[in-house]
């Protein structure tokens, strides 16, 4: 499913020219993935770390725009190594979808050596303490920032639009990125939030499916207890909830996915699953709310499970 829709997302997106005149110059690295059309570069954020991020090479000779895709949450690295010794890309779908319409940018997370694929790829409060710290909504957007910049100066980048791609969390990431950075272009949220996290959650609970036990009030009521418990030790990479470190929480649940777009210039594209309520509640009130603020256009698309898509 998500390789279609990654395909219509390319045909259905992509305006805005480019300005990168104060960006940082990136310094070419040394340890490109073997084997894979992609070349390391380094660059210091704002918060004078140094980020580590790969741009896929020039397709035949010709300039082509940028693709970032955001992945969601997961202390793993974007290459890993097989059995066989082989080195694949993460997301290797996308790179082939983009083809020589896009070079492709990819960023690692602080933290995380090359390669990193624990078995539980979704968890992150058994992942490097660097990283559990680190790993909060405005230092991952400045470190995506830092590298979409760099990347923009760089030979071979056709200016005038900048994709931005980002699956479950990762969308929440790349709507924040479209808010705050004008290189962005098109913005693309694939399976995403809401209004925020938190509005999630507090569905889920209503449900009685956040917690294995209790009624609708009771898991309410435990849910914003241990709000009120990530908001106080916020800054602390020792405390967990649901397999991620406080200070992800402590971002992520302040933010909105839904007002980062209301707020952001680029063009929009959202992609749901529409096979459960829960889903479908919060397609809803994102597209409300996006059409009643903006010029919405809804799309029902048909793959292996239905999608509801709407544009902007």
């Amino acid at each position: 499913m998500m390789h279609r829709v990654r395909s219509s997302l390319l045909i259905a997106v992509f305006a805005f020219q480019t300005n990168s005149a104060q960006a940082q110059k990136p310094v070419r690295g040394t340890e490109d993935p073997p084997g894979l059309p992609f070349e390391q570069y380094l660059v210091k954020d704002r918060l004078g770390r140094q980020i580590k991020f790969y741009l896929g090479t020039e397709p035949q000779g010709i300039p082509a725009y940028l693709a970032l895709f955001v992945p969601g949450t997961g202390a793993y690295s974007q290459f890993f190594v097989r059995q066989n010794g082989k080195t694949m890309v993460v997301h290797h779908e996308f790179h082939e979808i983009c083809g020589d319409r896009a070079r492709v940018l990819i960023v690692e997370k602080a933290g995380i050596p090359f390669g990193r694929m624990p078995e539980e790829r979704g968890r992150m409060d058994n992942a490097p303490e660097e990283f559990r710290r680190d790993f909060a909504l405005e230092r991952w957007v400045e470190a995506l920032r830092a590298a979409l910049e760099a990347a923009a100066t760089l030979p071979g980048i056709k200016s005038g639009r900048v994709l931005v791609v980002g699956h479950s969390d990762g969308s929440q990431v790349a709507s924040r990125l479209a808010a705050t950075s004008p290189l962005v272009t098109d913005v693309a949220c694939l399976s995403g939030s809401s209004a925020n996290q938190l509005s999630g959650f507090i569905d889920s609970a209503r449900n009685q499916k956040l917690y294995p036990e209790g009624t609708p009030d009771e898991q309410i009521s435990r849910l914003l207890d241990q709000w009120s418990d990530i908001r106080h030790y916020g800054d602390d990479p020792d405390r967990s909830w649901l397999g991620q470190p406080y200070p992800y929480w402590n971002s992520n649940l302040r933010n909105s996915t839904l007002d980062n777009l209301l707020s952001s210039n680029a063009r929009v594209f959202v992609a749901d699953r529409w096979t459960r309520a829960i889903t479908r509640r919060r397609t809803s009130i994102r597209y409300t709310a996006l059409f009643s603020r903006k010029a919405a256009t809804l799309r029902p698309c048909w793959f292996r499970t239905p999608l509801i898509v709407f544009i902007i």
